[in-house]
């Protein structure tokens, strides 16, 4: 069986009884300075469309140097909060009119500048990567000789390229004026320091924590160091919520335990609620428990979590926002810029006055 060929706006120029460059001009919604009435714009579109013209994404590229489309990379494709970034990306990139293809990796330099040779190579306008590792800022500094755009999304504060992050530091004020406000005076901190983003904020919990005034002693920090960034089997996933369980418990087994435990992330803060009940104790009565991100999980527990939600739609948005504006003017010395947005505190059931 004979293939059928494609429709082209030879077959439409005939059809509608005009040039081939009134064709072209209709379907790419051009004038050059030359007048088409209304009847005929609408008889050839209307002519398009009965014959099935597709337009050649690959001619139209080649005319224009761009395609319309562009590439993500996904660190960590399997966690709750990139996962989640990963649709939204497409979903603000769809609003602005183009198409985005979103490669998964491991989170190693080595598969990530795999994957962004490919995207190199490929009809891509540009690209974002989604996520950090922990040679981030050493393999950046090998990404920024690539010929095409990118805008680091969700990496941590410290990423010297184009950027868009959540405000880490405004998060951490937010939620640590919230619990001294609640009286508490020994909280602890938990996470996996082996973790993207867990050191920054460490790091910015430790200076609240000495500009109030109040001290934190080593017993304070839990850091549950067996958990892989990007578990690839549910046994893994079980064993790191269990290992979390009994870090939890073990800082509230101590003599003059902490009243509060804030969480790095989510992940910690679900195995702490656990970690309490199995000591037969209550949140928020006994210790309050709070976590950074606010991804679905926080309000699918018992009792439901105050967290600081990390917002996602808006970091998707500004991230394809200012990824299309370096595509347009890739020498625009403003647009190597670094965005922050603002985390939001929600207020649930996890915490209460000392």
């Amino acid at each position: 069986m004979s293939r059928k060929s494609a429709v082209g706006i030879r077959d439409i120029a005939e059809a509608a009884g005009v040039s081939i460059g009134t064709v072209s001009k209709i379907l790419n919604d051009r004038t050059d300075g030359v007048r088409i009435s209304a009847e005929t714009r609408r008889r050839v579109t209307e002519i398009a469309q009965r014959l099935g013209y597709q337009p050649n994404p690959f001619a139209s590229a080649l005319r224009s140097k761009r395609t319309g489309i562009i590439g993500a990379v996904n660190l960590n494709p399997g966690g709750w909060f990139m996962g989640r970034m990963g649709l939204e990306v497409q979903l603000a990139a769809q609003k602005r009119g183009v198409e985005l293809f979103v490669g998964a990796v491991h989170s190693r330099a080595e598969s990530v500048e795999a994957q962004l040779s490919i995207l190199q190579g490929q009809l891509f306008d540009g690209f974002l990567l989604l996520g950090e590792m922990p040679s981030y800022q050493d393999a950046s500094h090998r990404w920024k000789q690539l010929d095409k755009p990118f805008v680091s999304v969700a990496a941590g504060a410290n990423i010297q390229a184009p950027m868009v992050h959540t405000d880490e530091a405004r998060g951490m004020q937010l939620i640590l004026d919230y619990l001294v406000g609640l009286g508490h005076r020994k909280i602890a901190f938990m996470g996996s320091l082996v973790w993207p983003l867990a050191p920054e904020r460490l790091q910015l919990f430790r200076k609240y924590l000495t500009e109030a005034g109040l001290a934190m002693p080593d017993r304070f920090l839990s850091d549950v160091d067996c958990f892989p960034y990007q578990p690839e089997e549910f046994a893994d996933l079980e064993r790191m919520h269990r290992v979390a369980i009994q870090h939890a418990k073990t800082l509230l087994q101590q003599p003059n335990p902490p009243t509060a435990i804030f969480c790095a992330g989510d992940a910690f803060a679900l195995a702490a609620l656990k970690g309490v009940q199995q000591l037969g104790l209550a949140v928020p009565n006994d210790v309050s428990i709070t976590s950074f991100d606010g991804t679905d999980g926080t309000f699918a527990c018992q009792p439901e979590l105050t967290t600081l939600r990390r917002p996602i739609k808006t970091v998707a948005a500004e991230a394809i926002n200012l990824l299309l504006a370096l595509i347009d003017s890739p020498d625009d010395p403003t647009l190597q810029k670094s965005i922050l947005v603002e985390p939001e505190l929600i207020v649930r059931d996890s915490c209460a006055p000392v």
